[in-house]
């Protein structure tokens, strides 16, 4: 992803993942929630705030101007120290909101209590026209083609479960308490979780990331499955071939990330 010298990339540093007034607990309205004072203990002491590159460009040159050298392997990008000062003022409201997952279930036929999950939160910084949109409009579409399947007596082997995952921008929280409230049933029953965030961003090429257990299912599928693209005929076709037609890399099968 490419932004202007302006651009700021939105995200968070916070460490612990989930509602961290519900540490190893789920989250529920009404529940119980550490205090103010409790919070406090555990939450970040160092005021974080994300800048574009052309305001970090003055404070780049302060340290540029008193570091003393480039460590190996970072090319001509210095790091301090500097005796440089900088002032930041980091205003910020801590106050509790309301989120909510939304599930949905189909019940298995044959192996009701195997879970196959299928998930995307569906906040987003600004717009989220590809984080998480992309994704969420995808589960909608599968979801709404299942339900036409089940008015003709259709049901999938397993259960399926699709979920719309609330804040996961600021720290993933709805999946992650949703995990806590249901993390035994989740350790003995979900065989798979496919997570939909980002599922297109642009037309050029595939991405795919996976366990290494489920990539002999992602090249099965795509071989199924026909190319929108000239002159590709399979997706596997389109993913093997744009590799090497972007890339100059000519694989013996399509890389998929772990």
């Amino acid at each position: 992803m490419w932004l202007p010298d302006t651009g700021v990339q939105r995200g968070n540093v916070k460490s612990i993942k989930g509602d961290i007034s519900t540490f190893m607990f789920p989250s529920y309205e009404g529940g119980y929630h550490s205090s103010e004072e409790e919070l406090a203990k555990i939450a970040p002491k160092i005021p974080v705030i994300p800048i574009p590159y052309n305001d970090i460009k003055p404070i780049h040159a302060l340290i540029e101007a008193d570091s003393p050298s480039t460590p190996e392997g970072w090319g001509n990008y210095k790091i301090g120290p500097s005796n440089g000062e900088i002032e930041l003022n980091v205003k910020t409201n801590d106050t509790l909101a309301l989120c909510r997952n939304i599930i949905g279930v189909i019940d298995g036929a044959v192996e009701p209590d195997r879970y196959v999950l299928v998930g995307v939160h569906r906040d987003a910084w600004i717009h989220g026209a590809v984080d998480p949109v992309s994704g969420m409009s995808t589960i909608l579409e599968i979801s709404r083609a299942f339900g036409e399947q089940l008015k003709t007596g259709w049901r999938p082997r397993r259960t399926i479960i699709f979920a719309s995952w609330d804040a996961e921008e600021p720290g993933i929280m709805g999946s992650y308490e949703f995990a806590e409230d249901f993390m035994t049933g989740l350790k003995h029953k979900a065989v798979a979780y496919i997570n939909m965030d980002s599922a297109a961003g642009g037309t050029q090429m595939i991405r795919m990331k996976s366990t290494p257990n489920l990539i002999s299912l992602l090249y099965d599928a795509a071989k199924k499955t026909d190319s929108p693209k000239a002159p590709y005929k399979t997706m596997y076709d389109f993913w093997i071939g744009t590799e090497k037609e972007y890339n100059d890399i000519d694989y013996h099968l399509p890389p998929v990330q772990l």
